[in-house]
């Protein structure tokens, strides 16, 4: 019974200093209301203007492009949120994944291989979100580097160095 009260006490002096809340620094939540993110397809919106170091890459046409895009934003069934391509045809693409705690988080990938019909490269992709309404999420910012550039068919791409691509955006799903 000695061993019981060591146990307790802890806790009821938390509850006599400002409840249990106190025991997980800044409350169970964080003081951040938790919001619901469904695995679903979501569409992009206010696209900011892209910024790009890639030759190839028009930043007008990229984000006019990226605009009314679909992401297909999913639980790893790890903890992470992921978020990859829709396509109609062929694999989807994964962007990235990561943790989100207290509505943010950081999404990662890298050596994902991508291909546009002229050129094709190698990505590491950096995401940083939050979430800030149930099934709202703020792509506060992308930013993928591209290295390992080569050409689909001979002379088909004319970047060959890395570069690097960012803009930020918001993802509505249902």
């Amino acid at each position: 019974m000695k061993k019981l009260g060591l146990l307790v006490a802890p806790v009821l002096l938390a509850l006599g200093c400002g409840g249990i809340d106190s025991l997980f620094d800044g409350g169970i939540d964080g003081g951040v209301t938790p919001f619901q993110v469904q695995s679903a397809n979501y569409t992009q919106s206010a696209t900011s203007t892209v910024s790009t170091t890639c030759g190839v890459i028009d930043p007008v046409a990229a984000q006019t492009a990226l605009n009314g895009s679909q992401r297909h934003v999913y639980n790893d069934a790890m903890g992470n949120l992921c978020f990859e391509t829709v396509v109609t045809s062929g694999q989807p693409v994964l962007i990235g994944c990561g943790m989100v705690s207290f509505n943010k988080g950081q999404l990662k990938s890298t050596g994902i291989a991508f291909n546009d019909g002229k050129c094709q490269w190698t990505s590491s992709t950096t995401i940083d979100i939050t979430v800030t309404a149930k099934n709202t999420i703020k792509i506060d910012k992308f930013s993928q580097d591209r290295s390992q550039w080569g050409s689909v068919t001979a002379g088909s791409c004319s970047q060959v160095s890395a570069c690097n691509v960012n803009w930020s955006a918001t993802l509505t799903g249902p």
